[in-house]
């Protein structure tokens, strides 16, 4: 770098000799301390938004294993009349589907404040 510092010194004193260097740094190194707030506040704000969507799952999970545990003897009945576990399964994930979309349309349809 000091060499290349050496030739950027010599092109700016060609076209003033007046003007003052006093250090030289790169566009990276201006910008570092100007850009740390904004950056621990991206930073921030992105962790909140894993810690909701972590929540967010945790949730849906709770709910449908609540839903699964209540409808036991249904899925007892189903199997016992030859329904395969993929078909039990498939029962599952559709409903689970099922909520998370209708959350995701009332939630958008939803008025904005």
């Amino acid at each position: 770098m000091t060499a290349l510092e050496g030739g950027i010194r010599d092109v700016a004193r060609s076209l003033d000799e007046k003007m003052p260097m006093t250090s030289l740094e790169t566009l990276d190194q201006a910008t570092s301390v100007a850009l740390i707030l904004p950056r621990a506040g991206a930073g921030f704000f992105g962790l909140f938004g894993l810690l909701g969507t972590a929540i967010a799952v945790v949730g849906l999970y709770g709910l449908i294993a609540y839903l699964v545990s209540r409808r036991t003897r249904e899925i007892g009945i189903r199997m016992a009349l030859g329904a395969r576990p993929g078909d039990i399964i498939l029962l599952v994930v559709r409903q689970g589907l099922t909520l998370t979309l209708g959350g995701w349309r009332s939630a958008s349809s939803a008025p904005s404040p």
